[in-house]
Parts: structure tokens; sequence; C-alpha cells
């Protein structure tokens, strides 16, 4: 599933991102994403996007990285490479219906883990093993970042905006989801690469959490 980007349509970036251009004597570009300007945390530490020779640029590696977005740069193909392929071989080859079978089971089981009075178990396999933890836990939202596929499983890697009300943190969990097939469960979650703590998240516009971690 890739998602590759030339170096000068890097100002294509998908976030809702709204740009007004100016030239010599005109007032600063502007930088506005999900509806935060680069006065506004986490934006204030990010280089101001500027024209050069007729094309506008923006950060695009620490804008990415702000946003949950995992980046690389790819110095044999001079190309820049956002939420890259996990899996370079055996990946999202899923075929139309089967990518909303592996999806819904992990929001259900996602749903479930929060809801009182729900069952995660309806989801999961009776050999069902996890590395995450869901005590005290609510999931502000859900990025899928790859999939591949087995003759018997499915595999997707999901990142999640994990809030922890008694700590007041904001998590960013990566886990890789693996379903059987043919019961539609759940037979493993594992911890993958990426994630960490931050501040500050915003949902949609209006919709921020803001902790009283330090930075």
């Amino acid at each position: 599933m890739k998602k590759r980007f030339a170096v000068v349509a890097v100002a294509s970036l998908a976030a809702g991102i709204i740009m007004g251009a100016g030239f010599a004597g005109q007032k600063p570009i502007t930088l506005i994403v999900n509806g935060m300007t680069q006065q506004q945390w986490p934006l204030q530490d990010l280089p101001a996007p500027r024209i050069v020779d007729g094309h506008v640029m923006i950060p695009a590696a620490s804008l990415t990285r702000t946003y949950r977005e995992d980046v690389e740069w790819n110095g044999d193909t001079r190309s820049i490479e956002i939420n890259p392929d996990v899996w370079q071989a055996g990946g999202f080859g899923y075929k139309a219906a089967d990518w909303p079978k592996a999806r819904n089971v992990i929001y259900r089981y996602l749903l479930a883990v929060q809801e009182p009075g729900s069952d995660p178990a309806a989801y999961v396999s009776p050999t069902f093993k996890s590395d995450a933890v869901w005590d005290g836990v609510a999931v502000m939202d859900i990025q899928f970042r790859d999939g591949k596929e087995n003759e018997t499983t499915y595999t997707v890697r999901v990142a999640t905006v994990n809030y922890y009300a008694d700590q007041d943190t904001l998590f960013n969990a990566v886990s890789d989801y693996t379903i059987d097939k043919e019961t539609l469960k759940i037979v493993r979650i594992a911890s993958a690469p990426g994630g960490g703590r931050f501040r500050e998240y915003t949902v949609l516009p209006g919709i921020e959490l803001i902790t009283q971690m330090e930075g």
C-alpha cells in the first residue's frame, strides 16, 4: 500500500491543509491544519511555508510527524514516502469484499473494550494473545497504516490515539492485528514500532484534547 510523493509535490499533503500563497511585498504564507494556525501548538515550531521557483513548499517531515504519520526519504528514487509500505511483499492485496471484514472486526473490538456491558471476547479467538492494555483507556482516533494477508490470516497495522484519564496522558499506540480469515476473530495484537506520548491532539476542528504534559 504505497504512498509516494515527489519532492515538488509535497504541497499536496492530505490533512486538510489550506495555504494562501504570496509573492514579494505580500503578506507571508499562512499554514492552517485542522483549523489551527502556526501560532498554536503543535504547529508553532514548524518552519514557515515558502515559495521556491513558483512552488509552495511546506515542511513535509515535520508536519507529518506532528500528525502521527511515518515519513521516509528515499535517496535512490529521490522521493518522500509518507506512511511507507510496511510489508513490501504480500502487502495490501485484499479483495474489495475482504477489507471491510478485517476493518470491521477491529472497529468492533475497539468499541467493545471501551463500552460498559460489551464483550470484547466476542471478537477474539480462544487462543487470543495481546500486548495491549485497555483499562482506563479512551480511544480518541484510529488510523489504518498497512495490511497483508496469507492463506489463513489478515494482518493490519493500526495506530490509535489513546487517552488515559487517570494520568491525563495521550499516547499514540501502533499495533499489528492478526485476524483469522475463516472465523473473522482476532488471534493476536502485537506491539509495532512507532508511537509515543504527546501533549495535544485535535480529533476534528473544535474537538481538541490538551493534557498537562510539558512541551
